[in-house]
């Protein structure tokens, strides 16, 4: 197994762990979301670092070429058949929700940041599953 390999085998391992957590996080109702601080500051972060983990993933892929911006990211898994155009379109859009968090460019309502975690990050498995058989079937 080549050192991109086992970097990019890692970092799934550390998403899939962001995704474990922000999955057990779900059971909470977006009342308690609001009012508890811990769940809030919890759960933005584990969405940033899984988005980080996203990106982190395609720029160690061999043979792909480095994005400009991270949005970019995902058109280059798409060019290269690694992912479809619609998961590529969802996963530009929790790019562009990672930004806002990290460069806090607004306020972000704390119920589109439920929404997040509760319904959109759905498309992160998927994006990992591709990785996978991109990984499998190209040795590498």
């Amino acid at each position: 197994m080549s050192p991109k390999t086992a970097r990019i085998l890692k970092t799934i391992d550390e998403l899939e762990n962001y995704l474990a957590k922000l999955t057990k996080s779900q059971k909470y109702s977006l009342a308690d979301f609001k009012q508890d601080w811990h769940i809030y500051y919890s759960v933005e972060r584990l969405l940033q670092l899984s988005i980080e983990s996203i990106i982190e993933m395609v720029i160690g892929l061999a043979k792909l070429k480095k994005p400009e911006i991270y949005r970019e990211t995902f058109d280059i898994l798409a060019e290269a058949g690694i992912i479809n155009l619609t998961l590529a379109l969802k996963l530009q859009r929790l790019t562009e929700f990672r930004n806002k968090l990290v460069h806090a460019y607004s306020t972000l309502p704390l119920e589109r940041i439920y929404q997040i975690y509760t319904k959109d990050f759905e498309c992160i498995p998927k994006f990992v599953s591709s990785i996978r058989k991109f990984l499998t079937s190209h040795n590498v």
